[in-house]
């Protein structure tokens, strides 16, 4: 009979040559249509990955860039320069001439559409973390209003407070315009929901507890109310999203390939909002005036 401890030393070696070794991945996230629908685009990340026996596994040379298709999914051509870091967040404006990627972590990038050309970085301005925050990190988040005209840049900050800066184009180049705050050690969730205005739910002792409405041009006001008027307005956060306004969601499918659905057909995620409907993924919200 052979040795049982001898086999057991060459099973664990064997494992843990096999687990040594770096291996290529990659994985399509965030896929949105085009503020116009006309278009898709998603992020395709790729890193180096390394597993752990038995502890989980390391990544390392993380990228990414960002791909275009058709509504039929049909064609895909990579449109960005390969971008630094892993991205879990985009936005494609495509009247504009724009994309927007990123990660909530780390940092944004804005991105020509048609060339490719990286225009510029958003990265967090704060290197020290609210002592209250949940995350060894500042949550940074910019998005496009609904023609793609401005840009909320929102950025936690080590005094507890909540930058929301806005920027617009003048002379070819991006500019902050207004910069305001509001209380908070984090953001849960922000939204346009109309033109001018940005709905921003703020983490206190917890997490959409506070709710502020952000003018771009006058400031801030704390909404007072106590009903749940927010899950209507913050489902969608502009004109480029991974629902349509005809309820055609993207997502990456069990394979791990794009593919899309009617939003009707995933009875869990409909369920899960009493009063589901319609209105929940057009951009936009007429809960204020």
């Amino acid at each position: 009979m052979k040795n049982p401890s001898l086999l057991i030393v060459v099973l664990i070696a064997i494992l843990l040559g096999s687990c040594a070794k770096w291996k290529n991945k990659e994985r399509i996230a965030a896929p949105v249509w085009s503020d116009d629908s006309s278009e898709i685009a998603y992020i395709l990340n790729k890193y180096d990955y390394r597993r752990n026996y038995p502890d989980g596994g390391d990544v390392k040379n993380e990228e990414y860039s960002v791909y275009l298709t058709d509504t039929e999914l049909t064609g895909d051509f990579e449109v960005s320069e390969v971008l630094e870091g892993n991205a879990e967040d985009l936005f494609y404006m495509k009247e504009a001439g724009y994309l927007i990627s990123g990660s909530f972590s780390e940092e944004y990038h804005l991105t020509n559409a048609e060339t490719g050309e990286l225009l510029l970085t958003f990265s967090p301005n704060d290197s020290g973390i609210c002592g209250d925050k949940i995350g060894n990190f500042q949550s940074i988040n910019v998005i496009p209003s609904f023609d793609g005209s401005m840009l909320a840049v929102l950025e936690t900050r080590s005094d507890c407070t909540i930058d929301i800066a806005f920027w617009e184009e003048e002379n070819g180049q991006w500019m902050p315009q207004n910069t305001f705050d509001v209380p908070g050690n984090d953001f849960d969730g922000v939204a346009w929901i109309d033109a001018d205005r940005l709905l921003v739910s703020a983490c206190e002792e917890f997490c959409s507890e506070k709710f502020y409405l952000v003018h771009a041009s006058y400031g801030v006001s704390e909404i007072d109310r106590t009903d749940n008027f927010s899950d209507p307005c913050l489902f969608v956060q502009t004109s480029s999203s991974w629902v349509d306004s005809t309820g055609q969601a993207l997502f990456v499918d069990e394979n791990r390939e794009l593919a899309k659905a009617s939003i009707w057909d995933d009875e869990e995620l409909t369920a899960s909002y009493p009063d589901f409907n319609e209105e929940y993924y057009q951009p936009g919200c007429n809960e204020f005036e």
